[in-house]
């Protein structure tokens, strides 16, 4: 039999735990708990903890709050983070249930915060609640369940039926069949896909993390919420008022990764002393840069960012929080200069996930033997666009 995994499910609220009410959906203690219990997932109630109807996974759930996503901002984040940290002391892996609107920016966050992890931490959700007959909450719980049992070493989004990596992970709609449908997606793709209860690895998964590694994990939330997101058009008047007030700005970018002519000068005034991050929905060096527009934003000052704004958002409050005690030993310059580096740093480790062959899903190395000993193979000799797992 199969080696039993012990997972913390940590609550907080979301249209995963949400029912409807006379004033609109809204979330509701114990609703997950509900769905674990419920007969089409078949978790049986043992001494406080949710056991599976095979008997491999154990979980003990951990209600943290039961909040829409709207209201989850950098004190929640923390509090999640710590929980999660504290939790992967003691379990073999981590599911977070969360509301969809900012799954993604906890997501970045805990990715930068939870250093070196040596498990896995799952973040899912659902875009309808468990009281509508095609809901997407059970695939996905079940799905993240079953991912956190895997012994991946990081954090990922598990979402309609993908394991995306947390760093760049974004929402995305879609049109279909005349409908819009909403999901999760990752500027590099798929780590793995879910094939009813099993993961199709796009990459077969290395032993990355043995746990007597001399870098340990550690937690660090140092973050600056004196960071502002700003969309276009803006005019130039109100981004220059908007640059005395923030410390830092992540400015999005057109389609082509420019910015119109008429803001250039202000932002290559305010990016001589204050960071001023591009935000680009494509990664460095990709086809966007082709552009005229997109070449003079460069060369403003501004950092280049990672290709997900939203993350360079997380990653640059982050920065700006880590110097906080040192800034006052450099020049305003010298400070952009610093911050530069380390971005670059990040943005430069988040890119190599995609170059490097070394980068697919790492396991810790007391987990490759539980994979092993789930029978779980990958077939190498395909293609890697045909590559299936198999039982045996």
């Amino acid at each position: 039999m199969p080696t039993q995994r012990h997972i913390a499910l940590i609550t907080t609220g979301g249209t995963i735990s949400s029912v409807s009410t006379a004033q609109g959906i809204a979330p509701r203690k114990g609703m997950v708990e509900g769905m674990l219990t419920s007969e089409r997932m078949g978790y049986k109630l043992q001494e406080g903890s949710y056991v599976s109807g095979d008997g491999n996974a154990k979980i003990d759930v951990i209600s943290l709050f039961d909040k829409d996503s709207t209201n989850i901002g950098f004190k929640d984040r923390e509090v999640i983070a710590r929980s999660v940290f504290d939790a992967l002391k003691e379990y073999d892996g981590v599911v977070v249930t969360h509301g969809t609107d900012t799954l993604a920016n906890t997501s970045h966050s805990l990715s930068l915060w939870l250093k070196h992890p040596l498990k896995t931490v799952v973040i899912t959700g659902a875009f309808k609640t468990v009281e509508e007959n095609d809901s997407d909450a059970w695939d996905n719980l079940r799905d993240s369940i079953t991912v956190a049992c895997e012994g991946l070493c990081g954090v990922f989004v598990v979402f309609h039926g993908r394991v995306l990596r947390g760093e760049t992970v974004f929402e995305k709609i879609e049109g279909q069949n005349g409908s819009v449908i909403k999901t999760f997606d990752s500027m590099f793709g798929s780590v793995a896909q879910m094939q009813g209860n099993t993961p199709l690895y796009a990459k077969p998964p290395v032993v990355g993390f043995p746990v007597d590694r001399d870098t340990m994990p550690f937690l660090d939330i140092r973050h600056d919420e004196s960071v502002i997101y700003l969309t276009l058009p803006i005019s130039p008047e109100k981004f220059m008022k908007v640059a005395e007030t923030f410390n830092g700005i992540v400015i999005e970018a057109t389609a082509s990764g420019g910015i119109p002519d008429t803001l250039l000068q202000y932002i290559e005034k305010v990016a001589k002393t204050k960071p001023v991050v591009l935000g680009r929905r494509y990664a460095p060096n990709q086809e966007g840069g082709v552009y005229v527009v997109a070449r003079a934003a460069e060369e403003t000052g501004v950092i280049v960012g990672s290709g997900v704004p939203k993350f360079d958002e997380a990653a640059l409050s982050h920065i700006l929080g880590r110097i906080k005690d040192e800034q006052q030993m450099w020049s305003a310059e010298e400070r952009v200069r610093h911050i530069k580096g380390q971005f670059n740093y990040i943005v430069g480790e988040v890119v190599r996930m995609r170059e490097s062959l070394l980068k697919a899903p790492a396991l810790n190395g007391n987990s490759m033997e539980l994979f092993k000993g789930l029978g779980r193979r990958l077939n190498r000799t395909a293609s890697p666009a045909k590559r299936v797992m198999r039982a045996g």
